[in-house]
């Protein structure tokens, strides 16, 4: 979903990496992105996180001060292979 979504502009599952013409000059390739999303993540995800994309849910401070806690945390972490 586009970053101007709140409800899910940090969401793990609409934060992949695409490349630089996908992601700026084709607006993400959305309908590609979603197909993706349904591939990865079970069918349906791509339809849930356009719901929740719309629903109007706000992100609280703490809700975001929470997710930086926690990926610090993941960056922190050795590598399986350590």
């Amino acid at each position: 979903m586009s970053r101007r979504y709140m409800p899910t502009r940090y969401h793990e599952k609409n934060v992949l990496p695409q490349c630089r013409a996908c992601n700026m000059f084709a607006q993400g390739r959305q309908w590609l992105f979603g197909r993706k999303l349904d591939e990865m993540f079970g069918r349906g995800t791509a339809k849930r996180m356009y719901e929740l994309s719309r629903s109007g849910k706000t992100v609280t401070e703490a809700e975001l001060n929470q997710l930086l806690h926690e990926y610090r945390q993941r960056n922190r972490a050795p590598c399986k292979g350590d």
